[in-house]
């Protein structure tokens, strides 16, 4: 943070008076960063919600929601905290600023099927997925194409807000395209 300006690898988010400051994510070391961000921020961040495996009452945001989400395969909770996460990016306006923080584990914990695909044929294609020997690449690839949430609808639901990205790949080759939601 540097006076009105968040600083990330080089580039600056001017923080815009009466602009909110949200963080939504989901994934394995989300919480972490989220807890980083509430470091960072402070009372600049207006909120969120980070989509977790388990809550175990150990270091837990002050500003930021969490909400349990099940993983490797998802439940009816994942497609549950994913329109969440989407309902909260459309009340975000031009002023705002949306910080993503997804990583490993997000595909299962926010898991949206799309329109004509049932949750039980959205778990099964992940079984399937996940037993097929396929690189991890290839798994998020497919996984991408069947979603309501990944490919970047979260993005187009923070419209016109700006959107900040924050990856942790665990997928080889750090393939952007592949990694992120």
């Amino acid at each position: 943070l540097d006076g009105d300006d968040l600083v990330i690898d080089g580039s600056r988010y001017p923080l815009k008076p009466g602009g909110r400051v949200v963080v939504l994510g989901s994934g394995k070391a989300s919480l972490k960063i989220g807890i980083g961000l509430e470091r960072v921020l402070g009372d600049r961040l207006s909120g969120g919600t980070i989509v977790v495996r388990h809550c175990d009452g150990g270091s837990e945001p002050k500003r930021i929601e969490l909400a349990e989400a099940s993983h490797p395969i998802p439940d009816e909770r994942s497609a549950e905290r994913a329109q969440q996460l989407l309902d909260q990016a459309t009340e975000l306006g031009p002023d705002d600023l949306l910080i993503a923080c997804f990583t490993g584990g997000s595909s299962a914990l926010t898991s949206l099927p799309p329109e004509g695909v049932s949750a039980e044929d959205k778990r099964e294609l992940h079984r399937v997925m996940l037993g097929s020997g396929l690189p991890i690449n290839d798994v998020n690839a497919v996984r991408k194409q069947v979603s309501a949430f990944k490919g970047g609808r979260l993005a187009l639901a923070a419209a016109p807000a700006t959107v900040i990205n924050l990856t942790v790949s665990d997928a080889a080759g750090d393939v952007l395209d592949v990694i992120t939601d």
